[in-house]
């Protein structure tokens, strides 16, 4: 893949942790969730079209699939299994607030095994 075919990726897109802000209510600081979503460990080398498309998809999937009740894909599994583990490596760095939205975000998500992506043990 040559360098002007790739694009910087979020694991967790601001829309997404924009919307999981959005579940708790009450202010977030905005100077730590900025830390938290830029921080370099969130970003990795995509496709130009894969950023563009296929990633905002299965967000705006999962946000979806939270209000609905929806089960999750195998794609939308794997998405969101990789944000948990990055909420969970830096979850000292996030605020309190944003973490419980992210606990009832991720809890609600439906898998086909019937597991939760959220363990509030590690937490």
């Amino acid at each position: 893949m040559r360098k002007d075919e790739k694009d910087a990726a979020h694991t967790v897109s601001l829309e997404l942790a924009c919307f999981i802000q959005g579940i708790v209510p009450g202010p977030q600081p905005v100077a730590a969730l900025c830390e938290l979503f830029n921080l370099a460990q969130n970003f990795r080398m995509v496709k130009i079209e894969t950023n563009r498309s296929k990633h905002r998809m299965i967000d705006m999937a999962l946000m979806s699939k939270y209000e609905s009740g929806g089960c999750l894909t195998k794609q939308e599994h794997k998405r969101a299994s990789r944000q948990v583990e990055f909420l969970y490596e830096f979850r000292h760095k996030a605020p309190d607030g944003f973490l419980n939205g992210a606990s009832k975000f991720y809890k609600a998500l439906r898998t086909d095994t019937g597991a939760t992506l959220w363990n509030k043990r590690r937490f």
